[in-house]
């Protein structure tokens, strides 16, 4: 109310990944309450406009060494925090994992460094650590310590741990399309995405093609078609820049200029 007031503007801005998806999870509860939205996704109309991710203004864009498969866990949580969090599923990570240790060559599986979103000892996670053993990492959100580690990141959901992986190297991405629905703009990318097999609906596959990169990963990554199609995914769902800071730094100063 006091912004209105004063006939100041209410400029709100993202602060993490997943803006694709076809329903929104605060009901774009600030598109009614801002004049403006700062997204990482393409803009669909005049209240928003796609800027440089916030989030990645000054991160680290290259991997210093390759050792590690690390599988970022598919989050959950015993109840619902939001509108379309994601129920209670310890076993599809279980599921994955074990896949994996039957899939997998040896010498790569071996290498698969499990990392939780979380310290908990609900579920199914007793029995993914006899699986794993030492190479179960316990610490919370950990892929920034392994990150530049890592020689394939290999992320269970479409959020920021995403695209800190895509940004720094070779990642793939097991998603389940018929419960976390993509909104119609973006189909068609991801679409490219699975072309390309930096997406996956199943560990099988997956696993499958990890075999096929391993000793050759950057080969695939850097590949044209593997490049073209990350570059356009980023362009549409999580834009960056070596020249965020000036882009961020124009847009305030053309939003002063229009409120004087």
């Amino acid at each position: 109310l006091k912004t209105t007031n004063d006939k100041a503007k209410l400029i709100l801005t993202f602060h993490g990944g997943g803006h694709h998806r076809k329903f929104n999870e605060t009901f774009h509860y600030e598109r009614m309450i801002a004049n403006m939205t700062a997204t990482w996704t393409k803009s669909q109309d005049d209240k928003e406009i796609q800027l440089p991710a916030n989030k990645f203004l000054n991160f680290k864009k290259k991997r210093k060494e390759y050792k590690y498969l690390s599988y970022v866990e598919l989050r959950s949580g015993l109840f619902p925090s939001k509108f379309g969090d994601r129920q209670y599923i310890p076993e599809t990570n279980l599921k994955n994992i074990k896949h994996f240790e039957s899939l997998l060559e040896k010498k790569i599986f071996e290498n698969l460094i499990y990392l939780p979103f979380d310290n908990y000892n609900w579920g199914c996670v007793n029995s993914v650590k006899k699986i794993i053993k030492s190479n179960y990492i316990q610490e919370p959100i950990s892929l920034m310590k392994y990150l530049h580690k890592s020689k394939i990141v290999l992320c269970t959901y479409t959020e920021t741990l995403l695209y800190e992986g895509i940004i720094t190297g070779p990642t793939i991405l097991l998603y389940n399309f018929s419960t976390d629905l993509i909104h119609e703009r973006f189909e068609k990318i991801f679409k490219e995405m699975v072309k390309y097999k930096i997406i996956f609906s199943n560990p099988e596959e997956a696993s499958l093609h990890i075999n096929d990169i391993w000793d050759n990963v950057d080969e695939w990554w850097n590949s044209k078609n593997v490049k073209n199609t990350i570059n356009e995914f980023m362009q549409q769902t999580c834009m960056t820049s070596d020249n965020s800071i000036k882009i961020w730094s124009d847009f305030f100063k053309e939003q002063l200029k229009k409120n004087i």
